[in-house]
This record gives C-alpha cells, sequence and structure tokens, in this order.
C-alpha cells in the first residue's frame, strides 16, 4: 500500500515537476484506451470491502451544496465509460428527504494519486474569484466498504479496482465529488441537457468571442454567456490549462460550465509551457470587457488569500506547491495589468460592463 502523503511532500520538497510514481508489489493491468469497449477480465484479488473512512473532508462545510457533496450517502455508483475508467455517476441521498442527486465522482488512480487536487484547487479559485462557471466541487473520501457494495454483482469493476485505485493507509479512496450545475442549493442540483462545445471551432463560441472583444454590446448578444466565456479564459490561463478544448452549454439556461478540470495547474504538461501559457494569454489579449467583480476579485487575491486557499492546513494536505504559487501570482499580476489597460483605453464603463 502506498504512502501517498509521503510521496506528495517529497514532489514539493524537491519542486519536482512529475507527478509521484507508484510502488505496489502488484503488477499493474493495462489501462483500457479510449477506442476499447471490453471490461478488463477479473483479477484473482478481491476488492476489500471492510474498511470505513476515517480522512476528515479537505473542504469546511461552508454552504448546504458543499455539505451534501461531502456527506451524502452514496447510493448508487455506475461507470460512465471504460476509457475513463476512474470516473463515475454516483447517485447521492440527500438528508432530510430531499431525494435524489446525479454527480459527477472521479476516483484517484495510482498512476496520478494526487491529481485529484487539481480539480479542487480550480474550483476553490473560482470561488475566490466569484466566478460561475464551476460547480461546486469537493475531494471526499470513499471507503473501500462503499465501493465494494457499489460494485458487488461486477467482478470486472472490482478486479480493475483493486489493481488501480489509490488506496489510502486507512482503506480510503480520494474521489474529487462535482455537483451538475453550479450556483447555490437552488441551482447546483439542477441537471440539464447540455452539449459540448469547441473553445475555437463552433459558431455560438465565435460569436461570444466578438462581443467580448467589441466596446458595445452586439445585437441579439447575451451577457450571461460572454460573462462566462470570459471567465473560462480567465480561468484557464491562471491555472495554465492548455489542455482544454471545449465547454459544456446550456441553451436553456444560457450557461456554460466547466466539468473537465483535469488539465489545471499541471505538474508536467506534455506541451512546452511557455508556448502554452503563450497560447492562453493569447486569447485573452483581444478581450475588451470583463466582469467588474472579476477585477475586484483579482485585486484581492493576493499571497495571503492563495495561501489561504491552497496550502492551509497540514503540509502533506497542500493542493498546491509554492512554486505554483508564485506562477500563479505571476499571471494574476499580468491580467490585471491587461485589465487596467484596456481601462485607460476605453474606460471603466466599457470595460468593467460584463
Amino acid at each position: 500500500m502506498r504512502a501517498t502523503q509521503s510521496l506528495f511532500a517529497l514532489f514539493l520538497m524537491l519542486g519536482c515537476s512529475r507527478e509521484p510514481a507508484t510502488n505496489r508489489q502488484s503488477s499493474p493491468q493495462p489501462t483500457p484506451s479510449a477506442s476499447s469497449s471490453a471490461a478488463p477480465a477479473p483479477s484473482a484479488a478481491v476488492f476489500p470491502s471492510s474498511a470505513t473512512s476515517t480522512t476528515k473532508p479537505e473542504l469546511t462545510l461552508e454552504d448546504a451544496v458543499h455539505r451534501d457533496l461531502l456527506q451524502a450517502r452514496i447510493a448508487d455508483l455506475k461507470i460512465t465509460s471504460w476509457s475513463r475508467p476512474g470516473l463515475l455517476q454516483a447517485t447521492l441521498e440527500r438528508p432530510q428527504g430531499a431525494g435524489q442527486v446525479h454527480v459527477l465522482m472521479n476516483l484517484a488512480l495510482e498512476q496520478s494519486p494526487i491529481a485529484h487536487r487539481r480539480s479542487l484547487a480550480l474550483a476553490r479559485l473560482a470561488r475566490a474569484l466569484e466566478m460561475h462557471v464551476v460547480p461546486a466541487t469537493v475531494v471526499r473520501p470513499v471507503s473501500t466498504e462503499e465501493l465494494g457494495a457499489a460494485f458487488a454483482d461486477e467482478p470486472d469493476v472490482q478486479a480493475y479496482l483493486t489493481a488501480h485505485a489509490a488506496i489510502q493507509n486507512d482503506g480510503t479512496v480520494a474521489a474529487v465529488v462535482m455537483a451538475p450545475s453550479s450556483g447555490d442549493e437552488s441551482s447546483a442540483w439542477k441537471e440539464l441537457s447540455r452539449r459540448e462545445m469547441e473553445l475555437e471551432e463552433m459558431v455560438e463560441a465565435r460569436a461570444w468571442a466578438a462581443s467580448a472583444t467589441s466596446t458595445e454590446p452586439l445585437p441579439n448578444e447575451n451577457k450571461t454567456l460572454v460573462r462566462d466565456y470570459v471567465e473560462a479564459l480567465v480561468l484557464d490561463y491562471l491555472s495554465g490549462n492548455v489542455m482544454r478544448r471545449s465547454v459544456l452549454f446550456d441553451e436553456l439556461t444560457s450557461t456554460l460550465l466547466l466539468a473537465d478540470n483535469d488539465g489545471a495547474f499541471p505538474w508536467k504538461s506534455a506541451y512546452n509551457v511557455s508556448r502554452g501559457e503563450a497560447r492562453l494569454l493569447d486569447r485573452l489579449k483581444p478581450i475588451l470587457r470583463f466582469p467588474r467583480t472579476l477585477r475586484d476579485a483579482l485585486l484581492r487575491f493576493d499571497r495571503t488569500r492563495m495561501r489561504e486557499n491552497f496550502t492551509a492546513g497540514a503540509f502533506d494536505s497542500w493542493l498546491l506547491p509554492p512554486r505554483t504559487l508564485v506562477i500563479l501570482d505571476e499571471r494574476r499580476a499580468t491580467l490585471l495589468t491587461l485589465i487596467q489597460a484596456r481601462v485607460d483605453a476605453y474606460g471603466e464603463q466599457t470595460v468593467l460592463s460584463l
């Protein structure tokens, strides 16, 4: 059983950009590819079913949505696709007769045992900057007892999790849990019909870009969607997420959602880091209008606030290494300079109008 916390501490101390390697004794099974529809053959190992969760949640119970994501009973789990076997659809039983809700749950796997912290870090960044495009997100410990019960009749899934789940010393697996929608309790649990949209290719996305680069609202402009579009660009730039190609678009509520955030705050990118960051900044350079709340929140989000959000608590629970906070602060300063240049050129009333 791996000592994940020790590996993460070593990663921070050395300032290494690689994710920690695993040291399991068992030979890893091949990870299913996106083109393979067959489940892996069951192994002889039996998925543990006796451990219970002793890990304390990393996020405080600041509101009802986060509280339910952390504490609601897991009524059912299903693998969404064998191309991403760690990504599950979870059914949560909300307390006090509030009913069941379906959420996304992403289990930590042994090949990237702390990668789940990136999604939580991005959610905290969005919350600190008062953004609307990231749903409430938490990391909760899921016991092997819960996993074993959920997949009791699915030996293939049990075999895969036995071989690949990043089981902690207390017998739990860390899991990112995300609400289906953004906002407070009145909207966070709504399951809406969404479609994936390329940020640079779709007609709608080009229309939002045209509006955001105009000093005046364009005819038939949807201000909410333009704001969400700008927020998505800003979050990807600040988090160095060069991997995102699309967002979720809901026509009914006219909102955008960032649901796949595994590429945020990469330890080591397959791309040239400086070129990737330049590409993200190039997306922002033409923008002429920003949310006023974003500018004000960026001004408040100094190093002290960053440490409160990402490195509070025990050393081995830090979401981001100190070096990443320095880079984040530099990007924050660059973005504030860009916004101020737009204000100087076009006036605050025009620029801070979203």
